[in-house]
């Protein structure tokens, strides 16, 4: 069995159409940027819609936290 980096587990728990919010620490959030839906699962990073500016933002999964 292969031991799953921290990284690997965090980007297993969300799936595409999911809402999701920025941390707080993050600058989007702090534009008001806050909620939005994941379009796509990348290696590293999860691709967020955003509610708001409509933008397609990408972050690290440490930085997203689930909505429901």
């Amino acid at each position: 069995m292969i031991p799953l980096s921290k990284t690997t587990l965090l980007r297993l728990s969300f799936t595409e159409g999911q809402r999701v919010k920025a941390h707080p620490a993050t600058d989007c959030f702090m534009m008001g940027d806050v909620y939005g839906i994941v379009v796509k699962i990348g290696a590293k990073h999860i691709h967020v819609r955003m509610d708001r500016s409509g933008k397609v933002r990408k972050f690290h999964p440490a930085n997203l936290l689930a909505v429901s």
